[in-house]
Formats: structure tokens, C-alpha cells, sequence
């Protein structure tokens, strides 16, 4: 007989946050960098062009002024300037380099980190699913088992009756034969076992025989 139970739960939340973790950590692993963080390994980027060029004209100031208060002009006030910004923008160009390196190794280690927290997450969940439906089907196993049982025990009860009042019959039978009593006080003994409902009441139908027998004179 089947029984009632309850449903695995998956909350919602699991499932919502693998659907959105799931392909970030994929993209981070195969190098398809969302936009929003394609600065942090991009190297030359729009950020960095934009600080590169005010820093330039800083510089270019800077220098312009220095050589004026000097009195250099011409080539060489020119030599200079771009020197000292060709400096400024090597040193700085080879850094935001080194900075896009680290950067790709920090958004590959998130998305081996994103990948393997996804999985176990899923194998967690499959594992309870799984403990879940395990338990799930001993419970049916066992309440199968139990009305088995029961219904093997009332079988044997009914053999056992039957058993004994086709014995008890018999004997009665004989003795009726001999001067005892109608037959049909066996009849109702074996019977009286049998409750309004179809079922086997032992109690009943022993106690039946037990008066019936218990009134014979030996």
C-alpha cells in the first residue's frame, strides 16, 4: 500500500544561484570576460589611456614650465619634454602590463574557485537527493512488508481456525452421534469468529469453542 510521504524540497535559492554562477565561472576559466570586468586584466584600457593622458599633460606642463624658468627653448625645450614623457608613459604602460597579468591569474583563479564551488554544491545536492530517495523507498519497502505480514498472519489465523473447526466438528460430530448435542453448535462455534465486517476476531471464535467444548460431559 503506497504511503503519504513528503516531497524532496529544493529551495529556490540553489537553483537560482547555479544558474548565475554556473556560466560566470565558465567564462572566467575559458577567458570570455564579462565587460564589466575586462578592465581588471585588459591592459591599455580606456580607464588607463584617460589617466595616461592627463598624466602626459601634466608632465608636459611640468617640464614646458621648468625649461622656461631655464631659458631653453626650440629643439631642445622639445627634446626634453617628449623624453620626459616618453618616460612617464614606458614606465607606466609596462605596469598597467604586469597589472593586466595579475589580473587575468586573479579572474582565473575566481573562476576555477566559481567552477569547483558549482560542483560540489551539486554534487551536495544530488547526494541528498539521492539519501532522500533511498530512505524514501525503505519506508515504502517496509509499510510493503508490514501489510504483507499482516496479511500472511490472518491468513494463518484463518487456516488455523478452519483447521481447528473441521477438527472440533468432527469430534462433535461423533459425539452427537452418540447422545450428545445438535450439530449445529459446531457450526456456530467455527463461525463466531467472524466479526460484522469480514474480519477474523481469534479471541471470539477460541472462546466459541472453548464453551462449546466446556459443556460436553466426558
Amino acid at each position: 500500500m503506497p504511503i503519504n510521504l513528503p516531497s524532496y524540497f529544493e529551495s529556490p535559492d540553489f537553483r537560482r544561484s547555479q544558474d548565475i554562477l554556473s556560466p560566470v565561472g565558465e567564462q572566467l576559466l575559458t577567458g570570455d570576460i564579462p565587460e564589466f570586468l575586462s578592465p581588471i586584466s585588459q591592459a591599455g584600457s580606456p580607464e588607463f589611456e584617460k589617466m595616461l593622458a592627463l598624466l602626459t599633460r601634466d608632465v608636459k606642463t611640468g617640464v614646458t614650465e621648468d625649461l622656461a624658468r631655464r631659458g631653453t627653448r626650440g629643439a631642445r625645450g622639445a627634446d626634453i619634454t617628449g623624453r620626459a614623457v616618453g618616460d612617464v608613459s614606458t614606465k607606466l604602460r609596462y605596469q598597467d602590463l604586469l597589472r593586466s597579468l595579475k589580473g587575468r591569474e586573479f579572474l582565473f583563479g575566481q573562476g576555477r574557485g566559481i567552477t569547483e564551488g558549482v560542483r560540489g554544491a551539486g554534487l551536495t545536492e544530488g547526494g541528498q537527493r539521492n539519501v532522500f530517495g533511498l530512505q524514501s523507498a525503505q519506508l515504502q519497502y517496509q509499510s510493503d512488508e508490514d501489510e504483507r505480514r499482516r496479511e500472511q498472519e490472518e491468513e494463518n489465523a484463518w487456516m488455523d481456525l478452519l483447521s481447528t473447526g473441521i477438527g472440533a466438528a468432527g469430534n462433535i460430530a461423533g459425539m452427537a452421534f452418540l447422545g450428545g448435542f445438535p450439530l449445529g453448535s459446531a457450526a456456530q462455534a467455527v463461525t463466531g469468529g467472524i466479526t460484522s465486517g469480514g474480519s477474523l476476531d481469534l479471541n471470539r471464535a477460541t472462546g466459541g469453542f472453548d464453551d462449546l467444548l466446556g459443556g460436553l460431559n466426558f
